[in-house]
């Protein structure tokens, strides 16, 4: 028996009025099509394969073969239209990562290409360094080392990879001078960057080189340089030089017109129409500048060459990082927006080896990158970027073969994009939301998506409903969740560490005694660049003063326009260290100070950290004291100063291969600290004359200014060509820089980290726009930098002697610097991702999309139910009262067996 709803006709008469309640029969109704609706829905998304899936696809090993589309075999054509760069007349998308030669080495170059195409980065950016390659005018070298540019765009074309050759001459890139050779600054009458024929000379003379150097690897050769770049962001300098600025930056896209090559230039962060040229865009997100880019220049593609996917490091500061999940974001956007060529600034960010860093640039240039800096994978950046990418080229027909797609207006903040037919399997969606603190419910194509906050949603077309793809905020699970650290190395059978408390020889560098003891003599302080031209980081300043019955011990230093750090000593007391600034005053009080009365000596060391990469005038750059010198109230500035250039220990390479007891002290004996603050320093390192050596004054003892040498020898078992990444762990020494096997590998400080912003490292929320100095910086009260990259390259094969040298500017335990090696390492905590959980983030891609997850039409159908039993329950109950009470044959509902001469009027539960 069932239950069924229909007008009773007592005695088959004349229909009597319905004394039941008016509300019993919608509800009923209502309860009725809300289970059939839910029952519908139900089927039709799980009765079969039309069903809309959003489970995640297997994380990648790399892009899938034939997505990528594939290098030319032969000699091809470049060209470009309004969509994108046209290979062989093909549209084409560029995924183009950063990877700078000189910032790795050779050996490393072949694993960091299979990676970056194993991650579908299709073609490299690198800049072109000049100071590298002609460090004497008319000297040049493209052969030796990290120097081997031809090489390196070998190595690319053998693994299939385009290469962007970025020319300049001026490259930004946090690097020395911005990439200029130091003797430029010396040509009479020059001025860089600007309407000036002596550097316009210059500039045609280096652009017509590197032309001729590339000219093997252009494409009518086969060769993977595709496209080329001249200066460097100067829409960023141009409005400073007025109308000098707009015509240099005519010429400069006239003079690459002039070379006559066979592929398309470039100028990035170019505001103004240039000439011959593509203006490209830089910045942490570029999708807003696309529409006014397509309307300003119509035949041109969207082509974005610097996507900073996290940031450099000065020193004194903590290590900055980008959530991933901004990343793809900003990434995804872009290619919504119509955007076809999308660069990584960086990619592999490497290491200023030497002295090849800007200003206060810590020697690591990892940039929290998806390479890091010794070519190991970041997790999860890498995957979850690499099936973006993947995505991308799987979909490039329908990016680059429509129009730019209209926004469609969804809600406040949110809009999609489509490419392509909605229905059809080869379109792809963009369901975007740019508000940081909430996700939108967005009814798309009749879907309920749900699209968290500050994320972008990827769908692909299909019948009857698109399908999930990617959501830039949603890291999958299945990513490989090792981070990267440092573990210490040891030799194979013993476990003993390499660099076990090593022997330690100590050879101090000399102070110049007194002002006459220096080469250089002036009434004031020289300027330092005039001395040191870019040969040295080190200049000594000396002079005398008295101390008499009028001038008594002095207490204190002021220095006014001071630049970069300052080492002061009197008469060979280490006083203290500072970072010069407009400002910078001493406290003499704590220093051992001679009170008798006589002569006593003002010794100071300037040390540069790397020169400008990039200011108006650079060929005006100065360091060095340039104001004035004040003891007290006693201005000395004009008294006479002495001027020795460097150290000698840089000419005299006095650790290695020396055991003269005269000029090498053990290091164990001496006073040491591992991080000395400046205000303590005095008093500790009272030094002691010990030899009369002309050539290397061991004077003092003590732990300042002192080269330390070191060795280690690999096992004649260890795995050569497995090593893996090694590196220097300086974490018991404070500052100054580090050689092994002869090759410079960087500056040194250990220097506790901070946020620039507040001082205090902040959460790390991936939404909202991304600013480096306000949020996400790790680490803080650790060292800037405690790892140093020593390569492979430079390294001795086991059996052989590895030396290292040390040269402390200050104070340290060499004897505990250790041998690290590089590795992934099982997670414990934070590499550099958001963490952080903000309103509504925990969505998935299982809870995306409503319509096509069953479980609520469960709910649908059990809701219906419910209401069902309800009011048929309440309704018998009434009826039972009623059929008491009637016995005239009035309307009344009765349970009974349906038959063919009573039809229900409603639905059948």
């Amino acid at each position: 028996m069932m239950f069924t709803l229909w007008r009773a006709h007592g005695d088959r008469g004349t229909p009597k009025p319905d004394r039941t309640s008016p509300r019993t029969l919608p509800i009923a109704v209502g309860a009725t099509l809300l289970l059939f609706a839910g029952a519908a829905l139900y089927l039709v998304n799980n009765g079969g394969p039309q069903g809309f899936s959003t489970t995640p696809p297997p994380v990648a090993v790399g892009i899938p073969a034939g997505f990528m589309p594939a290098y030319p075999t032969g000699p091809y054509k470049v060209g470009v239209a309004h969509r994108a760069i046209l290979i062989n007349d093909q549209p084409t998308i560029l995924m183009a990562g950063c990877i700078h030669y000189p910032r790795s080495t050779p050996s490393m170059w072949p694993a960091l290409m299979r990676k970056s195409k194993a991650a579908g980065i299709n073609i490299i950016e690198t800049y072109v360094f000049w100071n590298q390659h002609e460090p004497v005018r008319g000297e040049w070298d493209f052969s030796t080392g990290s120097r081997n540019l031809p090489l390196f765009l070998r190595l690319a074309r053998e693994h299939g990879l385009y290469v962007n050759l970025r020319l300049g001459p001026y490259v930004c890139s946090e690097w020395q001078y911005g990439g200029f050779p130091d003797w430029l600054r010396l040509i009479p009458g020059i001025q860089f960057r600007t309407w000036n024929e002596p550097f316009k000379r210059e500039m045609e003379r280096y652009v017509r080189k590197l032309v001729e150097v590339a000219a093997p690897y252009m494409p009518e050769r086969g060769g993977p340089v595709i496209m080329m770049q001249i200066e460097n962001e100067y829409g960023n300098y141009q409005w400073m030089y007025g109308e000098d600025g707009n015509r240099f930056a005519t010429w400069c896209g006239e003079l690459a017109h002039r070379m006559n090559s066979t592929v398309p230039w470039i100028m990035c962060r170019q505001w103004s129409d240039v000439p011959h040229v593509i203006p490209t865009h830089n910045d942490f997100y570029c999708h807003h500048y696309l529409k006014d880019f397509f309307h300003k220049f119509p035949d041109y593609p969207g082509m974005w060459t610097e996507n900073w996917p996290g940031w450099f490091q000065r020193w004194g500061e903590a290590r900055p990082t980008r959530p991933v999940q901004d990343i793809a974001y900003s990434v995804a956007r872009w290619f919504a927006s119509g955007g076809s060529y999308h660069a990584y600034y960086m990619w592999h960010g490497g290491t200023n080896f030497g002295r090849t860093s800007g200003p206060m640039v810590t020697t690591t240039y990892d940039y929290d990158v998806m390479l890091d800096e010794y070519g190991l994978e970041r997790y999860p950046k890498y995957h979850h970027l690499q099936r973006l990418h993947e995505l991308m080229f799987k979909y490039q027909d329908a990016l680059l073969r429509h129009e730019v797609a209209r926004p469609l207006r969804l809600g406040p903040k949110q809009e999609a994009y489509v490419y392509g037919d909605p229905q059809d399997s080869r379109s792809i969606i963009f369901l975007t939301n740019e508000d940081e603190t909430q996700r939108a419910r967005l009814n798309f194509l009749g879907l309920d998506v749900t699209v968290p906050r500050w994320s972008v949603v990827i769908l692909s077309g299909g019948h009857p409903h698109p399908r999930w793809l990617y959501t830039s905020s949603r890291i999958d699970p299945n990513y490989p969740t090792s981070q990267l650290g440092f573990k210490v190395l040891t030799y194979p059978q013993t476990n003993r560490p390499y660099l076990d408390h090593p022997d330690v020889v100590t050879a101090l560098e000399s102070i110049p005694a007194n002002r006459d003891a220096c080469p250089h003599q002036n009434i004031r302080p020289l300027e330092q660049l005039s001395l040191t031209n870019d040969d040295t980081d080190y200049l000594w300043y000396v002079t005398d003063f008295e101390v008499d019955d009028k001038h008594p011990a002095p207490r204190q230093l002021v220095l006014t326009k001071v630049y970069e750090m300052v080492v002061v000593f009197v008469d060979g007391n280490l006083v203290g260290l500072e970072r010069g600034s407009e400002w910078t005053r001493f406290d003499l009080g704590r220093a051992p100070l001679a009170d008798t009365p006589g002569t006593h000596s003002l010794q100071i060391l300037l040390v540069t950290m790397g020169w400008t990469n990039g200011e108006k005038r650079m060929e005006e750059y100065h360091r060095g004291i340039l104001g004035t010198v004040q003891l007290d109230n006693r201005d000395i500035t004009n008294s006479g100063w002495g001027h020795s250039v460097g150290l000698r220990g840089e000419k005299k390479n006095p650790v290695v291969g020396t055991n003269d007891p005269a000029t090498v002290v053990d290091v164990r004996q001496s006073p040491s600290s591992p991080h000395p603050q400046p205000d303590r320093m005095g008093h500790s390192y009272r030094w002691n004359a010990r030899t009369s050596d002309p050539t290397l004054v061991a004077q003092y003892t003590g732990a300042s200014l002192a080269w330390h040498r070191l060795e280690f020898t690999f096992a004649e078992t260890t795995d050569w060509a497995h090593l893996p990444p090694l590196a220097l762990d300086l974490n018991s020494m404070t500052k100054g820089f580090a050689l092994v096997n002869g090759h410079h590998i960087g500056r040194y400080w250990l220097i506790p980290g901070e946020s620039p912003d507040s001082g205090r490292c902040q959460s790390c929320d991936y939404a909202g726009w991304f600013n480096p100095d306000r949020k996400c910086r790790k680490d803080c009260g650790l060292p800037s930098q405690r790892y140093y990259h020593v390569p492979k390259d430079w390294l001795s094969p086991p059996g052989q002697t590895n030396d290292v040298v040390l040269f402390e500017e200050i104070s340290g335990e060499p004897q505990k610097v250790a041998l690290v090696a590089r590795v992934h390492q099982p997670y414990e905590g934070d590499e550099g991702e958001d963490n952080s959980q903000g309103p509504n983030d925990n969505d998935d891609g299982n809870d995306l999309l409503r319509s096509t997850n069953p479980h609520w039409l469960l709910v649908v159908l059990g809701v219906g139910a419910v209401l069902s039993v309800v009011a048929l329950g309440w309704s018998w109950r009434r009826s039972k009262k009623l059929s008491a009470k009637d016995t005239r044959g009035e309307y009344m509902p009765v349970a009974t067996e349906p038959d063919e001469e009573t039809p229900p009027k409603l639905s059948r539960l």
